[in-house]
């Protein structure tokens, strides 16, 4: 007959099972706080990521806003010119300045603001790692800005396309579609002269391109606060890739 011994187990005593305890509990924290610490690392270099490209498009923001303030200013002084001959009645007297100024005024166009790396920080979700909230704050006024800028010349560029087929009917629109290999002599016209106009067909002449200038002028004041919000923009940026 056979005889089954059973092994003897050891208790433990409470000191060493609040040991093994412990070394669990140290275990499971320590993978825990590396893991925070690793995830800390990943999002720090995404949102430098983002900031870097954020601050490349500023850069080119500014590109822009410097080249735009001048051609602004040009066309401001040409719309007003081509307003006043228009006004004065000197049209035809006139006629190979106004195609000079016309052509000038068509190739002016209104300035293309891109603005995809912000957007993409907001369809990604990636505005919530940035947590300087000073620097959130004016990124999104910022956005809101070139949004109201495009807004502002899609209202006005309507209003002048609305206008267009009643002064069709009294200016040569040629010189505003004719694709030019050069720019018009000044003793050569391929405007055709304008026919007498009635007091209410030249007060909307006038008023067409009172548009254009306004246009202009109101795009110049909003461009020189865009680029002046741009530069500070860097400033934060910078500033926030440093620390």
């Amino acid at each position: 007959m056979e005889i089954h011994h059973h092994p003897h187990v050891e208790k433990k005593n409470f000191k060493e099972y609040f040991l093994e305890f412990l070394m669990i509990f140290l275990a499971v924290t320590m993978g825990f706080i590396a893991e925070n610490i690793r995830e800390h690392y990943a999002e720090q270099n995404i949102t430098k990521e983002f900031l870097e490209n954020y601050k490349t498009e500023l850069i080119q923001h500014q590109n822009i806003f410097k080249s735009c303030i001048k051609d602004l200013q040009n066309k401001i002084m040409i719309c007003d010119s081509a307003k006043q001959i228009i006004y004065n009645g000197e049209e035809n007297k006139k006629l190979s300045l106004l195609d000079h100024l016309f052509f000038h005024m068509n190739n002016l166009q209104i300035i293309q603001i891109n603005t995809s790396s912000y957007d993409q920080m907001v369809s990604s979700g990636g505005l919530r790692l940035i947590h300087n909230s000073a620097l959130l704050s004016s990124m999104g006024t910022y956005r809101s800005e070139i949004e109201g800028f495009k807004n502002y010349n899609s209202r006005i560029t309507e209003a002048e396309l609305n206008m267009e087929p009643e002064i069709s009917k009294i200016q040569d629109f040629h010189d505003f579609i004719h694709e030019y290999s050069a720019e018009p002599q000044n003793d050569t016209s391929i405007m055709k002269p304008f026919a007498p106009m009635s007091r209410e067909q030249r007060g909307l002449m006038v008023w067409y391109y009172e548009l254009f200038f306004v246009q202009a002028r109101s795009n110049l004041s909003l461009t020189n606060r865009l680029k002046k919000h741009d530069e500070d923009l860097l400033k934060m940026v910078d500033n926030e890739l440093k620390n």
